[in-house]
């Protein structure tokens, strides 16, 4: 019988599935090269995004050039009428125009936006999934799932920023500094130099605070998935009376994150302050000058009303940048947060020669197993164990004597290890990663004494036909005569329970529930990661199936 899943798989599906893969982790730590990924893959829509708000920009700027012309033709206006009518239609048109355009790049903006959101979740998420268990016993499910949202939520925003706050005002001074050449050229390349300047040094400023929105970034995405862990365990924050402790370890999480945000955002004021006041400035030059060209005889009264309209399109334009800029850096950082920590390579990959493993009768097989987490203590040494197929076997031990170690490594949680999954002389490691799972399910039961450093765990091996309720836990009764003499002599509070339980654990959830499949693996253990090795395991036979 072919195991399904993965494992049905065509060599051809998964290497290009591996293709795939390698090619989103290169964008690790890359934002603008990650948004342009997934831009590029709707590039119709996002086109006739840009043409709408380029022409609704030169729409805006050409009847601000209408407006000129109409006011020059009003003094003679009572003899040619025909003159100001005709600058009067032009005026109108471009202003419908102007609104036509802004609400076709809306339309588009919609569904093109929406889809890149949609895009991104899918593929991040596809990803995620194919990091090996190890990934996720070193790092909280909230944490993950935050950052998943926050990638999707930063490209949404980033590119709603860029098409509606930052480019309408980059493109507004251009063209106002194209239109200012109709009435001086010498000014107009007065404003391309000054324009440059302040480009260059917002920049480099810019640059300078790159740190303090990072550090923003990074508070905030573990603020949200502290909560997410929270909340979704607040049944066993409140067993272990441990609210206050959670609100008060949380104070300290939001007060952090408050305090890198106030510097992203006073470091950003600082930046916008100044860039006021030099286009302030630039803004009552540009009008003395045009007043002096007037005086001279060298422009019209609309000269100079569209001179001082375009400067103070400029000033504004240029305030509307400096505001986009705040929103534009904070949400690239945390763009470049988030895909920084799901986009790591993976750590176990299948290999592209393996073949489906197929399985009637089976045994498990561990020979002198010794094995450490990374940088810390050895957990196991020397064990050696064989469970026959269709036995139901239950470990039992305190916290930390390597029980969801065994596990783990029979299941592929970690690569490179001294054990080897065997099946009738077939060695797993040579198959696809997933290859054991449909065949092995392993069930967490811990008995309600939780003053106990005692865990059951009950799994189920390679029996041909089980159905789920066969991978029921080893006996009740059995069970508790296991922990009956833990029970005993437990003399811990529950607090320390907790405590030690959270830290053999790695996770804010000691327990876990358990699932039942009738062909995918079902997998459910405690991380013993800061675990210490202890002798008393013990193993038993409660059954032979």
């Amino acid at each position: 019988m072919q195991l399904a899943d993965d494992t049905d798989m065509s060599r051809a599906g998964r290497v290009r599935r591996r293709r795939r893969t390698r090619e989103i982790a290169r964008y690790a730590g890359k934002p603008i090269r990650l948004l342009w990924r997934y831009v590029g893959r709707r590039k119709l829509a996002h086109a006739i995004v840009l043409a709408s708000v380029l022409a609704a920009v030169g729409c805006a700027l050409a009847s601000q050039y209408g407006l000129r012309n109409l006011i020059d033709a009003l003094p003679a206006g009572r003899a040619h009428p025909a003159t100001v009518i005709r600058a009067f239609l032009v005026l109108v048109v471009l202003v419908f125009a102007d609104n036509l355009f802004w609400r076709v790049g809306g339309w588009f903006a919609a569904r093109a936006f929406v889809a890149v959101t949609g895009d991104i979740r899918q593929e991040m998420f596809g990803y995620l999934t194919t990091h090996s268990p190890g990934f996720f016993a070193d790092r909280q499910p909230g944490v993950l799932s935050s950052r998943v949202s926050a990638t999707a939520n930063a490209v949404y925003v980033i590119e709603n920023t860029i098409a509606w706050t930052a480019l309408p005002p980059c493109l507004t001074i251009a063209g106002a500094i194209a239109v200012v050449a109709a009435v001086s050229v010498p000014m107009s390349l007065a404003l391309v130099a000054i324009s440059a300047g302040l480009a260059f040094g917002l920049f480099l400023l810019a640059r300078r605070g790159t740190a303090r929105h990072q550090a923003f970034a990074a508070r905030a995405a573990s603020v949200d998935g502290e909560l997410v862990d929270v909340i979704g365990n607040m049944g066993l924050v409140r067993m272990f009376c441990a609210v206050p402790l959670e609100r008060q370890r949380l104070d300290g999480h939001l007060e952090m994150e408050s305090t890198a945000r106030t510097q992203s955002l006073l470091y950003l004021e600082k930046l916008r302050m100044q860039h006021s006041i030099a286009t302030a400035a630039l803004s009552a030059a540009l009008l003395g000058w045009t007043l002096w060209l007037w005086s001279a005889g060298r422009a019209t009264t609309g000269d100079v009303v569209l001179v001082g309209s375009l400067g103070f399109a400029i000033l504004h334009g240029t305030r509307d940048l400096a505001v986009a800029l705040v929103d534009l850096t904070q949400h690239v950082a945390r763009l470049g947060e988030a895909s920084a920590t799901l986009l790591i390579p993976h750590t176990m990959t299948e290999r592209s020669h393996a073949a489906p493993l197929q399985v009637q009768e089976a045994t498990l097989d561990l020979e002198n197993v010794t094995f450490a987490y990374s940088g810390r203590r050895q957990v196991l040494s020397g064990l050696n164990l064989h469970i026959r197929a269709g036995e139901h076997v239950g470990l039992i031990g305190p916290s930390g004597a390597g029980k969801s170690t065994i596990f783990a490594l029979i299941q592929h949680f970690y690569e490179r290890h001294p054990a080897a999954c065997a099946f009738r002389d077939r060695i797993s490691r040579t198959s696809p990663c997933k290859v054991c799972s449909p065949r092995f399910r392993s069930y967490h039961r811990t008995p309600r004494c939780f003053t106990a450093p005692c865990w059951i765990t009950s799994a189920t091996v390679a029996r041909t036909r089980a159905k789920p309720t066969c991978a029921a836990p080893a006996g009740t009764q059995t069970a508790w005569s296991f922990s009956s003499p833990c029970r005993r002599d437990s003399t811990r509070s529950r607090a320390t329970a907790a405590r030690n339980s959270q830290a053999a654990s790695g996770s804010r959830s000691p327990l876990r529930a358990p699932f039942s499949g009738t062909r995918r693996s079902c997998c459910s253990t405690k991380r013993p990661q800061r675990s210490t090795p202890h002798p008393s395991l013990q193993s038993s036979q409660h059954w032979n199936g």
